[in-house]
């Protein structure tokens, strides 16, 4: 492992912006690095976690780990930890100095094709080795780039808050040490002091700086592992040759899953390492493979020695394929090709077929009897009539639907069992904590006394999303459809969107569906909303900057007189209105004047409005038109500006709520538990044992919302609800995955239709002119398919028009279109090469296309029809021919 740089991250001030800067570049979606405004461990943690950097597609998980900490428990420990530090202990710096709140190190592996998660598993193991049982640690692969490289955080402070992590003159030299271990047992580069370059661990090992005069040990496993399974019939055969070859192989049990390692004199290499076909589900499949093909060869051999020259000629004499149906409707060109080989293979029989090897012949192919050929043909053209197929392009269009279908309606289901079963779960935990409240209660502890968080509806919402959070293709879905609607989603409904509320949006919005979710909002509430939570950000700026501003004055004897006289004698009393700070006092004067526009005694000044003053006045006006009709904002001075502003800002102010309950003596640390603390120390020992269990599982509870016997109903209904959901996309799945075996099977008796060993037989080497002049007496399989094309013309420019419309990609239509530009030609053709995408859907409604398209298939009808006029005055001249001769033989014999 190559370990590139390290930074130490600072803590700035006391409310702890080091650890916020760095979670903010760790997990941070905008990509925001060491933010002043926030903590340097939130920032590093948000980088270090997006989505996009860190999702594996090939095991379809996040490369995320943490040492010594709970999952995504690493921020909040962490904060823990610094103040727990700091009350104890004074980091006694020069001014100007910072103490060190995380260690930051990178390492990356440029322009090498390794395998992501041994890099993960490396990467984990070197901050295993830093952290030890003292320090919190995090470890991220990052995936979006060429130079896969891990980030690993480890806490300053040390879990038992007396010490911190050692920053000496030889840390980066021990952490390079610990990094080139890893990397070696690994087998991944690393760099070698004096060398400029990097030097592969092989290179180490054999003592050799040019890499070309060795060879590498793992290739040369591979190859004897590849070598020694190509002539195995099962892994335990595959095992044997290896130890012949000198290997030993070590197995090791990983849950359900078996691993080997390879051992040869001093060097161990794991499967693990050299990559997932060397693994034991890999091995076996190409096992198993090369079996198939060892005994398919050894049938051809044998059915080749077998095979003699059959100089009788084949009697195909009086074969007739009806065209039409008994009510006259005409038969598909695709039905007619079946039947007429059903006939041939009825008629020929097994007469060139080598029954001998009937058992060792798989079914549904070539070599197979004509009792299993006909079973085949006769399922093919079942299926056909049952599912309405008339053609080649019919057939791989539903084939594809339906195993598209199968596989995103399995998908789906297995996703909400997995979400069923987190419920599930918190419903469980539901029930412990009303066993552990009787218990508690028992002991004379009320539950209720306990210090526990507090969870808004909005933290709620998004918890409930958490268990099943939004997939990017369906937002941006939605997004796409979202700008060509009359519809809006406000940006915090949108951030708490699970995958199922995402569902229904979507059905709602492509009209499969009239109810509404609660989440679209018109246009105009949108936009209301929006300038809501505008003017309310403008609000709290202005808020803040008076704080700073006033609040290190008293409050004015005019500000008590008037405050005095329109709050009531309650109210006084709650507030206090001597010992009100002067911002405070104005923040309360805004709330109670009944008039914005205060009495400026004709004075009016000159001064012009500043942007901020303007742009919050006509944002006033939108919100509150009502107030504004006799009123000019343009004409509007400076001092009425402000006063208007500032009255409008109390109306969103909480000022008077967060003063009452200041003086009420509820303070923020009552209502909220920052985890960790000291409040249960005065418990017994065999107290905490149940406390502090119930203090997990009821945190967990109110984290989900579930605080009354109602919320637990409706949760238990949205489970029933997600389960009824499940059910019916499994029975979807399972469908489809019958109607695509069915089609599959259709399919191959399709491509063996013009199979010469699968009509005449294995062992047929005579003439097939005779069935080849029959088969062009048939309907054209291309004609059946453009006339089919031309009845679906307007439903198909109808779905390409949503398809282009929405963003969303349809593979039915797209496929359809693709074919035609194989089949068509001349001016047809000219138009569909150059006609834009987009343009298309008007292309195929224009009468000039339908024009184009109807000549193109007359054509095609008038050239068919000429050919089988040929074929058929061929087979009647060789029929005379092959008479007159008869008859001339005869006259000659008597």
């Amino acid at each position: 492992m190559s370990v590139e740089k390290y930074i130490k991250i600072k803590h700035k001030n006391e409310k702890s912006r080091g650890i916020d800067s760095l979670n903010n570049y760790i997990s941070n979606p905008e990509k925001v690095t060491f933010s002043d405004e926030k903590s340097s461990i939130s920032s590093l943690s948000e980088y270090m976690e997006r989505d996009e950097k860190i999702f594996y597609e090939e095991d379809n998980r996040l490369l995320v780990t943490e040492i010594n900490c709970s999952d995504k428990e690493f921020v909040k420990y962490a904060h823990y930890l610094e103040k727990s530090y700091h009350a104890k202990k004074s980091e006694r710096l020069n001014e100007g100095h910072f103490a060190n709140d995380v260690f930051h190190f990178i390492s990356s592996y440029k322009g090498k094709d390794y395998d992501p998660e041994i890099i993960h598993q490396a990467g984990v193991e070197l901050c295993e080795a830093l952290c030890e049982e003292e320090f919190i640690g995090k470890i991220t692969t990052h995936l979006d780039t060429e130079n896969i490289h891990n980030h690993i955080a480890i806490c300053a402070y040390a879990i038992d808050k007396n010490h911190k992590f050692k920053d000496s003159y030889h840390l980066y030299k021990r952490v390079k040490e610990l990094s080139k271990d890893i990397s070696l047992r690994y087998g991944l580069d690393f760099e070698i002091k004096g060398i400029g370059e990097r030097k592969n661990w092989t290179e180490i090992l054999e003592d050799k700086v040019a890499k070309k005069d060795i060879v590498s040990f793992t290739k040369e496993v591979k190859n004897d592992i590849r070598e020694c399974a190509l002539s195995s019939n099962n892994i335990e055969d595959m095992k044997k040759k290896m130890e012949e070859k000198g290997y030993k192989i070590i197995e090791n049990k990983r849950g359900k899953s078996t691993s080997f390692t390879y051992v040869r004199g001093d060097i161990t290499v794991s499967d693990y390492r050299l990559g997932k076909k060397y693994m034991r589900e890999g091995l076996e499949y190409l096992i198993e493979k090369n079996v198939k093909i060892k005994e398919k060869k050894y049938l051809l051999n044998k059915i080749n020695q077998s095979k003699v020259q059959h100089s009788s000629k084949i009697n195909l004499a009086g074969i007739y394929i009806q065209k039409y149906d008994v009510t006259g409707k005409r038969i598909p060109a695709l039905l007619q090709l079946l039947n007429l080989i059903k006939e041939i293979i009825s008629r020929i029989g097994d007469s060139f077929v080598e029954l001998s090897l009937a058992e060792e012949i798989v079914k549904d192919t070539a070599m197979a009897s004509s009792k299993s050929k006909l079973e085949l043909l006769n399922f093919a053209i079942s299926t056909c009539l049952k599912h309405g197929i008339n053609t080649q392009g019919d057939i791989d269009d539903r084939i594809f639907k339906a195993g598209l279908t199968k596989a995103v309606s399995s998908r789906e289901s297995e996703k909400l069992y997995t979400l069923i079963d987190k419920m599930e779960n918190i419903l469980q935990q539901y029930e412990k904590q009303k066993t552990a409240e009787k218990l508690l209660i028992s002991l004379g502890i009320n539950p209720e006394k306990i210090s526990r968080n507090v969870y808004s509806p909005e933290d709620i919402k998004k918890n409930i999303a958490s268990l099943d959070p939004l997939e990017f293709r369906k937002k941006k879905q939605i997004m796409s459809i979202l700008s060509g609607s009359e519809y809006r989603i406000l940006k915090e409904n949108l951030n708490n969107l699970s995958n199922t509320d995402a569902k229904d949006i979507l059905l709602f919005l492509q009209g499969k569906t009239a109810v509404r979710p609660p989440v679209l909002i018109s246009r105009q509430e949108y936009e209301r909303k929006s300038n809501e939570e505008i003017f309310l950000k403008r609000a709290n700026e202005y808020f803040e900057k008076l704080h700073k501003k006033q609040h290190d004055e008293a409050i004015t004897k005019k500000q008590a007189y008037t405050l005095n006289n329109l709050l009531s004698s309650e109210d006084q009393s709650k507030v206090k209105v001597h010992e009100l700070r002067k911002d405070e006092a104005n923040r309360l004067l805004n709330i109670l004047l009944e008039t914005p526009i205060s009495n400026n005694k004709g004075i009016k000044d000159n001064v012009a409005l500043t942007k901020w003053e303007m742009e919050t006045l006509r944002l006033i006006v939108k919100l509150y038109p009502d107030n504004f009709q006799a009123i000019d904002i343009s004409k509007v001075h400076k001092k009425e500006a402000n006063n208007i502003i500032q009255h409008y800002f109390g109306k969103v102010d909480t000022i008077f709520q967060d003063i009452v309950q200041r003086n009420m003596g509820v303070k923020s640390e009552d209502l909220i538990n920052p985890g960790l603390d000291g409040k249960l120390q005065h418990f017994t020992k065999e107290e905490k044992r149940i406390v502090y269990p119930y203090k997990n599982i009821k945190d967990l509870t109110l984290k989900y919302g579930l605080q009354t016997e109602e919320d637990v109903i409706r949760f238990k209904a949205r489970v029933e609800t997600l389960e009824k959901e499940a059910r019916e996309l499994q029975e979807i799945a399972n469908s489809n995955a019958e109607l695509y075996r069915d089609l599959s099977r259709t399919n191959t008796a399709l491509s063996l239709a013009t199979n010469k060993a699968f009509i005449f037989g294995s062992l047929f080497t005579g003439d097939t002119q005779e069935f080849q002049n029959i088969s062009k007496s048939l309907d054209s399989l291309p004609l059946d398919y453009l006339i089919e094309f031309k009845e679906s013309l307007p439903e198909l420019a109808k779905k390409l028009r949503e398809s282009y419309d929405s963003g969303i990609y349809n593979p039915y239509a797209t496929r359809r279109i693709q074919k035609l530009k194989e089949i068509a030609q001349g001016e047809l053709a000219d138009k569909l090469k150059n006609c834009p995408k987009k343009e298309l859907p008007e292309l195929m409604e224009s009468p000039v296309f339908r024009k184009e398209l109807d000549k193109f298939i007359s054509n095609k009808k008038e050239e068919y029809e000429r050919m089988q006029v040929e074929t058929i005055q061929e087979m009647n001249y060789k029929d005379n021919k092959e008479n007159d001769l008869k008859l001339y033989k005869a006259f000659f014999r008597r």
